[in-house]
């Protein structure tokens, strides 16, 4: 049936070879035109995963309410921190005025918590607070006995006015007056002093200025950059990248020197990522182009039909674009390598058909006798190995992690329009030039004559070779699976630096697992539980935010606001000194001081008047209105006295302590009530504001304090709630590994730690960690898939228990070989390398496929080992050129998939071309060995 296809598809392509060479153009020029403007580029590493992923759908639920928190981290380094502070007050402006940036986070406001001051407060301040306000509780409500000064000053004026001793006497207590005449001098001695000097405690309690984000150490600070994302290119955030480096550079040279400054973060570890990895495949292919047509035009010994074989692999390129576009409509991150995964595999199917093809053409001389002949001996092996190959892509649609069973999709469609390509296309190509062009012309290719010693010695070769198998058996189980993705970057790379920085000043990472809580008490209830965990280095939440006020608190509070319900309510007044009020009152100081120099000196004169027979004699009724009652008694007594005939004792005007001491009061109330206008404004003002406004303006701030409720999630800065709180209320809590998260051993312990609290918490560790498992898993299931599969493919193919063994021993005689010597060079499988693991299983089996189908063909070892063996050794030399070009990338997880790819294709090459060989020898297989076939009758 094979055959009778062979025919009808050469009958087609010898008839019209130009119609399907110029249908295939045309066709590859319509579907890569139609993929080149309909593919979408899918970038978005979340896209990667299916989303029915139960971790997955928490962490994108996750991203739904509080959006994307994956920042660049910029640290900030110096000598001097109120540099590094002004560093990122420019740097931020700068940022800040360009459309590639988001959000800049560095510094974070204060301001807002003076308001809250009581509920931030140690609650021994506040119950010290409400004891003071409670003791004056007398002096706060006689605050409000009086609006200003001015009513003050005027009372005692009333009573200073009457100009009587008596009266003045009575003004005012003497502690009273003394504070007036303090507060008008300057020197008030305030009785609200504790309370002021607590409630300046209180508020110089709390930071002053913006508080910035520094390091653990404090050697570093931290600006956090929200760059603008494009998922419709490679790197995501290439020139929002290029404009922040830009700045960082222009603000280090604005500072001289002075202070240095470099990017990290996942988006930055994933954009150098990218830019690496494009340069080193760039490179890779250039030398890889070059290498391989080198080896094309040494094999063939021409360039025109190599040339066409490449051209032939564009086309099947371009169809495979085209189709992914019409079925999927885009590729992502991973299937974008489909074109290296075809120029690997896809042109082998070129390679055996074209020597073929160039043998029968140096013999018959017919293109169309040799396109046939070509397709009926080397288009079996072409088939099997390319169908094998394709459903070991293929296989990858029953893994969960969608971006490689999407690359399984788009790699194993390709290798299927490789296979047409190179049994359809490439002979309409050869047999038109051929025979239009180039007819005469017929190189013989190279043949590599030194192969068919290799199997000589078949038992002495097997012999060296089990026992060498045997040593390096223990060493495969060396070989582990290493997914720490940082270790795969290359060294130079400032966010791979800055990133192991990060880690050194801040004891962690720039990756945090996610806890979503409903309230402040679940977060709190969280944060003590991963305050415990030994995992764990710190913690992110509003909990660092919000007060930790206790329940005795609000009691205080109310009591506060109950002795100050007068200050809450008061609303004041503006204040603007009259003068002529404490003009009068000096004026009236001034009288009564000098009525009592005149009293004093009419007493004088009454006492000489008691001398003569009439006492009173030359009193007038003002004098006698002037007299204390107890002088006016003495005085009266004295005119009895005299009348009676009895001695009259003189009377006297002496006064008190208190009263000479009241006296002396109001006449330095008349001195500190001197001075020019404007001088007397000036005390009045200050005075007012010493014994009124700034005490009720103290009280009513400490009132409006005790009044306002604890602040919430949803009364934070935006600034907070950008960070903390989700859009549907929710609150973040981030948790912070202790040990180095890259380490998978460290990653695994800090997972299951954070499940033990939360089995649905979330966030960067938990994708990368269950990715990398789901990858590592999907692998392994391709690669035992794969196996079983091809084992199928191979025997339906040759319908032979025999030819299974001869044709799957060398692959994984292969595959063995290659872990032990992967274990011996302490090489490692990472998230990087895996991927070779399908390709080479498509490479051996391929290999034996083509080795075993000429050996039946022509039933003679070395025969098969001179002709298939050299174009095998061609093939294995242009993916060993392909692939791995890559061992002298950079980026040490290409370096460490070209050095796996070269390794696994020289152990497939050695086991096929050598060891096969020899095995068949061995086992005594010749031109009969069909008896071993299963359709056999004996």
């Amino acid at each position: 049936m094979r055959n009778a296809l062979f025919h009808l598809l050469h009958s087609i392509i010898a008839r019209y070879p130009v119609a399907v060479v110029l249908l295939s153009i045309a066709a590859a020029a319509a579907l890569g035109g139609y993929g080149g403007a309909r593919m979408e580029l899918i970038t978005d590493q979340d896209k990667l995963i299916s989303p029915e992923l139960d971790y997955h759908r928490r962490y994108m639920d996750f991203l739904d309410r509080f959006g994307d928190l994956e920042f660049l981290y910029i640290l900030i380094e110096g000598p001097d921190k109120q540099d590094m502070t002004d560093f990122a007050d420019a740097l931020a402006h700068r940022l800040r005025q360009s459309e590639d940036v988001s959000s800049v986070v560095y510094n974070f406001p204060t301001a807002w918590m003076r308001d809250y001051v009581l509920h931030y407060a140690p609650v021994d301040d506040i119950k010290q607070l409400d004891a003071e306000l409670a003791a004056n509780r007398d002096d706060i409500d006689a605050l409000y006995t009086y609006e200003n000064i001015d009513l003050v000053l005027d009372q005692i004026n009333g009573a200073v006015s009457e100009r009587a001793v008596a009266a003045a006497t009575q003004t005012a207590a003497a502690d009273e007056l003394e504070t007036i005449i303090q507060a008008l001098n300057g020197t008030f001695n305030d009785s609200f002093e504790p309370f002021q000097e607590l409630e300046t405690q209180l508020d110089e309690a709390l930071p002053d200025g913006p508080q910035y984000l520094w390091s653990d150490t404090g050697n570093s600070l931290l600006v956090l950059v929200m760059p603008s994302k494009d998922f419709s290119t490679l790197s995501v955030i290439e020139k929002p990248l290029r404009r922040i480096r830009a700045d960082i550079q222009l603000t280090e040279l604005d500072f001289k020197g002075r202070v240095s400054a470099g990017l990290t973060g996942r988006p930055a570890l994933q954009a150098d990522e990218m830019a690496t990895t494009n340069k080193d495949m760039l490179n890779a292919s250039i030398f890889a182009l070059i290498g391989v047509a080198l080896l094309f035009i040494f094999f063939f010994r021409e360039i025109t039909r190599p040339a066409l074989t490449m051209l032939t692999l564009l086309m099947a390129m371009g169809w495979t674009y085209g189709f992914v576009a019409l079925t999927l409509g885009h590729l992502n991150l991973l299937s974008t390598v489909f074109a290296l995964v075809l120029i690997g595999l896809g042109v082998d199917f070129g390679i055996h058909f074209l020597h073929r093809y160039q043998e029968e053409l140096g013999a018959s001389g017919d293109p169309k006798e040799a396109a046939l002949f070509s397709m009926k001996h080397a288009g079996a092996g072409i088939v099997t190995g390319a169908l094998t190959s394709s459903i070991a892509f293929l296989l990858a649609l029953f893994t969960d992690f969608l971006g490689l069973a999407e690359l399984g999709y788009v790699a194993g469609a390709g290798i299927l329009f490789c296979l047409f390509g190179m049994l359809v296309t490439l002979p309409a190509l050869l047999i038109a030039v051929d025979t239009r062009v180039r007819s005469g012309y017929i190189p013989s290719p190279v043949h590599l004559l030194g192969l068919r010693h290799g199997a000589r010695h078949p038992r002495s070769l097997v012999a060296v070779l089990v026992v060498l198998s045997i040593y390096l058996a223990p060493k495969a189980m060396h070989v582990r699976f290493d997914d720490n993705l940082l270790e795969l970057q290359a060294d130079n790379l400032e966010s791979v630096e800055y990133e192991h920085k990060l880690m050194e000043e801040s004891d962690y990472s720039t990756w945090y697992c996610a806890f979503q809580e409903p309230d402040m008490q679940a977060v709190r209830e969280t944060v003590a539980m991963l305050e415990a965990d030994p995992t764990v280095a710190g913690m992110e939440s509003l909990i660092d935010v919000l007060p930790k006020t206790p329940q005795q608190t609000q009691p205080l509070l109310d009591s506060i606001q109950s002795n100050l319900a007068r200050a809450a309510s008061y609303n004041p007044v503006a204040y603007n000194p009259n003068i002529y009020v404490a003009r009068r009152l000096r004026n009236s100081i001034s009288a009564l001081l000098l009525n009592v120099e005149r009293m004093k000196q009419q007493a004088e004169q009454a006492a000489q008047g008691a001398a003569s027979d009439m006492p009173g004699e030359g009193l007038s009724p003002d004098q006698l209105a002037m007299m204390t009652p107890e002088q006016l008694e003495q005085f009266n007594a004295m005119q009895s006295a005299a009348q009676s005939g009895r001695a009259v004792e003189p009377p006297s005007f002496e006064l008190s302590e208190s009263e000479q001491a009241r006296i002396a009061q109001l006449r330095r109330l008349a001195d500190a009530l001197s001075g020019s206008d404007e001088a007397l404004k000036t005390k009045l003002a200050r005075a007012n504001a010493l014994l009124f406004a700034n005490a009720r303006a103290s009280l009513k701030r400490v009132a409006q304090w005790a009044a306002v409720p604890a602040p919430e999630p949803q009364t934070l800065p935006k600034e907070f709630q950008m960070l903390y709180v989700g859009n549907d209320g929710s609150l973040l809590v981030m948790a912070y590994p202790k040990e180095n998260i890259w380490v998978t051993e460290h990653m695994k312990a800090f997972v299951d730690a954070m499940r033990s609290i939360d089995p649905m918490v979330t966030g960067t560790p938990i994708q990368v960690y269950e990715s990398s498992i789901l990858m590592r898993d999907a692998f392994t299931q391709i690669g035992l898939l794969s196996v079983a599969a091809v084992a199928l493919m191979v025997f339906l193919d040759f319908l032979s228990i025999t030819a299974l063994f001869f044709v799957m021993g060398p692959l994984l005689l292969g595959v063995f070989w290659m872990m032990c010597i992967m274990g011996q060079f302490d090489l490692h499988l990472n998230l990087a390398n895996f991927f070779a693991i399908p390709i080479l299983i498509g490479i051996g089996v391929d290999n034996a496929v083509h080795f075993y189908h000429r050996f039946e063909e022509t039933g003679d070892v070395e025969s098969t080992m001179y002709t298939t063996g050299t174009t095998l050794t061609l093939t294995a030399l242009t993916t060993c050129i392909g692939f791995g070009s890559l061992i002298f990338a950079s980026h040490k997880g290409l370096a460490s998939f070209g050095a796996l790819m070269a390794l696994g294709t020289a152990a497939c090459w050695f086991s096929c071309v050598i060891v096969l060989p020899a095995m068949l020898k061995l086992f005594g297989m010749s031109r009969d060995h069909h008896r071993y076939s299963i359709d056999s009758t004996g």
